[in-house]
């Protein structure tokens, strides 16, 4: 009777586990102030408490390329707080393409922002870290020589490592070199200073772009790749060592547009699916898949716990810049059962931004454009 008693208790929990459907909580505009001299804000990143927007003017014909400045503010009650800025980054002075932002990543006491600067977009990366004092910037990272590395354009941090993917690098040395194969970058916050802690290539069968996208927690890192199969990372005694490949059951390689990784299982996004795998008992196995409604393509994805959030862009409309977006949320369960619900935009907004953030008690942040941000519970 007893173990009777048990199994339909677990199952009225379960079926009470499925009842929570994602209701929006507050939605609410950040500040955007004007900058004199400046030119309109190219993006924004909040992460808890601290908000970091990023400026940028063009400069004149006779000294080509961009001017960039950051402002860092942190919320103090119902105000923000400026706590540092940084100014006259100009990455391309010897093209026209140079530009900061293209990868920007806020989190915790680290800022790391990209830039497509250098002859032929091989790609820089400026570190700025917090101190007691406010923000300052910490270093600059760049690949040695490569031409088109496209090094930053995938930007992951986590605690006190960061990794910095350079997906168009070619790997070898002529006649046997291996075109747009990728390395990834790995750093290390010790003692207030960023050192390199060597590259990651993937192992086995041969891929390419590896370091497209880039996932990081604790002791896990996920690489993307845009042919064959995402790898999976595993930090152990201070190294980081390749665990697994995320292919589907039928060994199909997938490539991956976007990838994220939480505490037990990750996720990788094609155009058509978000593939999420999970780790039951130290092997990685596909857990269910997410298909994109029609005639929506991926974007992004992002795990928490149980949810994936998987954000999509509709086609552009002619002379737009960007079509509307939407935000898929599912609720998965390891035996392959989903529950799928379309987050509703507020009143009077459309969903354009891709960004999703853990926020507090249990609600997630969803920053959109223009400033405003949305918060709901998924609990």
């Amino acid at each position: 009777m007893k173990p009777l008693l048990a199994l339909l208790l677990a199952l009225c929990a379960t079926a009470l586990a499925w009842a929570g459907e994602p209701r929006l909580v507050k939605s609410y505009q950040l500040p955007r102030p004007v900058e004199p001299g400046h030119g309109p804000i190219r993006e924004q990143v909040l992460d808890g408490d601290t908000l970091v927007t990023l400026y940028e003017i063009a400069s004149d014909r006779l000294s080509p390329g961009y001017t960039s400045l950051l402002v860092v503010h942190e919320r103090e009650g119902d105000g923000w707080v400026e706590r540092g800025r940084f100014d006259g980054y100009s990455p391309c002075r010897s093209c026209h393409i140079g530009r900061l932002g293209q990868g920007m990543v806020l989190s915790g006491d680290h800022l790391l922002v990209g830039s497509d600067e250098g002859r032929w977009v091989s790609g820089a990366v400026y570190a700025f870290h917090r101190t007691p004092q406010g923000w300052k910037a910490s270093a600059r990272w760049a690949p040695s020589s490569q031409l088109h590395a496209s090094y930053g354009s995938a930007i992951a941090v986590h605690g006190d490592w960061a990794m910095v993917g350079a997906p168009n690098i070619d790997v070898g040395w002529f006649p046997f070199r291996q075109p747009a194969r990728g390395v990834v970058y790995v750093y290390r916050f010790v003692n207030g200073e960023w050192q390199s802690e060597g590259e990651l290539a993937p192992e086995g069968e041969p891929v390419s772009d590896f370091g497209r996208a880039i996932a990081l927690n604790a002791d896990t890192a996920v690489i993307g790749v845009s042919r064959g199969a995402p790898r999976v990372f595993r930090l152990n005694r201070g190294r980081w060592r390749q665990e697994a490949v995320l292919e589907k059951a039928t060994r199909l390689a997938i490539g991956s547009a976007s990838v994220d990784v939480g505490a037990r299982a990750a996720v990788a996004v094609t155009q058509d699916t978000a593939h999420v795998f999970h780790r039951p008992a130290g092997t990685w196995e596909a857990a269910v898949e997410v298909p994109r409604p029609h005639p929506y393509v991926y974007g992004t994805a992002q795990l928490a716990g149980d949810w994936v959030l998987v954000f999509f862009l509709a086609p552009t409309p002619p002379g737009a810049h960007r079509g509307p977006g939407q935000w898929l949320v599912a609720r998965w369960r390891p035996l392959g059962s989903t529950e799928r619900w379309v987050l509703t935009a507020p009143a009077g907004f459309e969903f354009q931004g891709d960004r999703a953030k853990p926020g507090r008690e249990g609600r997630w942040v969803l920053q959109g454009d223009n400033g405003w941000v949305h918060e709901y519970q998924l609990d």
